[in-house]
This record gives C-alpha cells, structure tokens and sequence, in this order.
C-alpha cells in the first residue's frame, strides 16, 4: 500500500487523517525538493508520528519510483509531500505506476499556496492558468512563463506565478528575482508593464506571513524576509477586489 499524504505548509496543519495514516505505516518518507515548510521543520513532525523520516530527493522519487513502488507492493509506505501531494506532477506518475502494477494506493490531501491566495481579496474564479518561474541558467531563460501571464491577462484572469527552490542548497527564488524576470521578458517581448498591479505571498502559512499588493516596483522595494514566495500578476481588477487590495494588501491606488 502506497500512502501519499499532503503534510500542508507548518507541521501544526496536518489532518487527523494524516496523521492516523502516517501512524499505520511502516516506513515514511518525504520528498524535499518541491517546497518546504513555511514554518518549522520536518524533525518537529517526527517527534509527532514518533517515527523516523527518511528524505528523498528528485532522483529518489522519480528515477528510484520502482523501488518504493516495490517496497509498497509488500508493506505500507507513506510518502509525505509538502502542500498537497496532487500539486507536482511528479506524483501523478507514481499514481500511475500503481495502477499499472495493482499495487493499492490512496491520496491524503493537504493544505496548500492555493487555499491561501484568496487571502488578499482576489477572486478564486477568476484565476487563470498558474505558471511556475525557474531559476535561470546560462543560455537558458524560458519565456514561456511570461507568454502564460500575457495570455491570462488578455482574458482578464489573474495569474498565480509559482517559484523554483532548492531546498538542499537552501535557495529559494524570491519576488524580487520573479520581477527581475518579468522586466527583462516584457523587453524582450516588447510589452509594457507600467500599470501592472502584482500580490506578493510569503511564507503563507508561517505566524509573520506577509501579504503586500502594489506596483511591480513597490514590490520590489518592499521587505520579504519569509520564504516560500510567490507572487500573483493581476488581470481585471473589479471594484471589490481593489478594495480588499487596499484594505488587506496596503494598495495605495
């Protein structure tokens, strides 16, 4: 039996169900290179299950699925993902790999960015595709993220923009970085983004979680000192949301 359980974004957000579950298993283990907690650590959450916590990376989940789908083939495993584990796609494979094998496996879900994002006042329904900015490296910088915000906003839709982190190097990218990008795409693509109003989220989940909307440069300008961040690049704004934007992101227009 393979377990994927969504441990959400602090330790102290991990359902009954989760928690029942992780108790059954025999071994646990969490994959650490999609996010992190906002607040806390996976070892205060062993002290919890009072289990060890084996971490997998990248290659342990995908290039090493068939040996935990093995293991799950003859005990009960639990892999615990930060968030929700349906989030990563990743984890859709592993999914598929039980079918495949008829190996019994079952979906706990979890917290995640994305029951948090309504917080700012935005409209759930009118978000468009999400889009996930990467860490640039030599000779190469995708502009497709940034073709993802334009369409969204030509429909009027707001676009939540997720971002790249390496946990194991502690780097996280972070809204200055993001908006780094969206400056150097909107020159390359030749569009204007002057009057572009964004929300910065960070570490959504955490006690000191922080929630600004403004100008692309006020964001920049502002203090993010928790982590993980992302940032959402607003399309229509009706007269509701710019008012909760005011009130509860500290929008000065």
């Amino acid at each position: 039996m393979l377990y994927l359980i969504g441990l959400g974004l602090n330790a102290n957000q991990l359902t009954l169900e989760a928690l029942h579950t992780i108790q059954q298993c025999s071994e646990v283990y969490v994959e650490n290179y999609t996010s992190k907690y906002s607040q806390g650590e996976i070892t205060a959450l062993e002290k919890i299950i009072a289990k060890k916590i084996i971490p997998l990376n990248r290659k342990g989940v995908e290039e090493d699925a068939d040996i935990l789908i093995e293991k799950a083939a003859h005990a009960t495993i639990g892999l615990l993902i930060f968030g929700n584990p349906l989030t990563a796609t990743t984890h859709i494979s592993l999914i598929e790999e039980c079918v495949e094998k008829k190996i019994n496996y079952k979906i706990i879900p979890g917290i995640s960015i994305f029951n948090y994002r309504g917080v700012c006042g935005l409209d759930e329904y009118k978000f468009g595709r999400t889009t996930t900015f990467v860490f640039p490296i030599e000779g190469y910088e995708p502009l497709s993220t940034f073709d993802i915000i334009i369409k969204n906003k030509t429909l009027g839709l707001h676009t939540h923009c997720l971002f790249d982190l390496h946990p194991e190097k502690q780097r996280f990218m972070t809204i200055d970085e993001a908006i780094t990008f969206i400056q150097h795409a909107a020159g390359t693509r030749n569009v204007p983004i002057q009057g572009w109003i964004g929300v910065g989220l960070a570490g959504m989940g955490n006690d000191a979680q922080h929630v600004k909307a403004g100008s692309l440069h006020e964001l920049q300008r502002e203090k993010w000192n928790v982590f993980p961040q992302s940032m959402i690049i607003c399309g229509d704004i009706n007269e509701k949301e710019h008012e909760s934007l005011q009130k509860i992101g500290g929008l000065q227009w």
